[in-house]
């Protein structure tokens, strides 16, 4: 599946691959601008009461934290539908 979210005020695409039981989501950024700056696989979890959960990568990087932020907030959108 192909995530769009916002991120800095600029429309980001991702390709999100769903887990088929008790395993993580694994996104992996496809925006070119976006692979220089960050780690190109990032992991979420759905946990308790279906809530997105993500491992901080890198808690020196505020930047990655947010990144992080934003997709999960977009993850949730997509958990909480199904």
């Amino acid at each position: 599946m192909i995530l769009y979210f916002e991120f800095e005020n600029r429309k980001v695409t991702a390709d999100v691959s769903w887990p088929e039981k008790n395993e993580p989501i694994i996104v992996n950024l496809s925006d070119p601008r976006m692979i220089k700056e960050f780690p190109t696989d990032l992991y979420f979890e759905v946990g308790l009461r279906n809530n997105v959960e993500f491992i901080v990568e890198d808690r020196n990087n505020p930047r990655l934290i947010d990144l992080q932020k934003s997709i999960s907030r977009r993850l949730q959108e997509f958990v909480n539908k199904y």
